[in-house]
């Protein structure tokens, strides 16, 4: 299974990496600081997540989704936005087919669990 996290804040990244490969072995995990090298890792081979923030520089976390649900063929892969902002601000993004979100705050008490369910798979860290 291929994990793609988008997230601009390197710390958060690092964060979130380190929290997915310990969680879950057997996954690949590629990373992007921009949707513009969010689309270059999609070009080169498909994802079975997205995990993404929305506020970044560039094309946002509204944009890149607009745009993933736009480029067809095949239906995009599911995507978890895990942002600090408030779910309210983005509400319009939850309403397309294969969205979730992950409260603010505690991102990683909800995270896991709902990539675990998304992929099928079991934590095993």
């Amino acid at each position: 299974m291929r994990i793609l996290l988008i997230n601009d804040a390197i710390t958060e990244q690092y964060a979130l990496q380190h929290e997915l490969a310990r969680a879950f072995h057997d996954c690949e995990l590629e990373q992007a600081l921009s949707s513009d090298e969010a689309i270059a890792v999609l070009e080169c081979q498909p994802v079975d997540l997205i995990i993404q923030d929305i506020i970044r520089p560039g094309m946002d976390g509204r944009q890149f989704l607009l745009w993933l649900h736009r480029r067809g063929p095949q239906p995009p892969p599911p995507v978890i936005i895990s942002s600090l902002l408030d779910p309210t601000e983005y509400a319009e993004l939850l309403e397309m087919p294969g969205v979730w979100a992950v409260s603010p705050g505690g991102p990683r008490e909800e995270l896991l669990p709902l990539v675990a369910e998304r992929l099928g798979l079991e934590r095993q860290g």
